[in-house]
């Protein structure tokens, strides 16, 4: 098992990256920074839009259950006084 610390950062296109930003800038430290950055706001949002569909399939599962159970419910009889 590989953890994030132990891929290399090609893997990730941070020399790629720190490259573009390099263009725009003369420091490779900031530069680097700027990759860094980048990436993190990457990931953030790829994480942010993967929990929004894990909550709109769990809340689908929900609804779905949720509608069955009535089906299955037997129909109550009121009685007037």
């Amino acid at each position: 098992m590989k953890f994030h610390s132990q891929i290399p950062s090609r893997a990730w296109g941070i020399d790629q990256l720190t490259q573009m930003f390099l263009q725009h800038t003369s420091d490779p430290v900031q530069a680097q920074n700027q990759a860094y950055a980048f990436l993190d706001r990457t990931i953030r949002r790829e994480a942010n839009v993967m929990a929004f569909n894990d909550c709109f399939f769990f809340m689908g599962c929900a609804l779905g259950a949720s509608v069955l159970l009535v089906l299955l419910l037997k129909k109550v009889k009121h009685y007037r006084d």
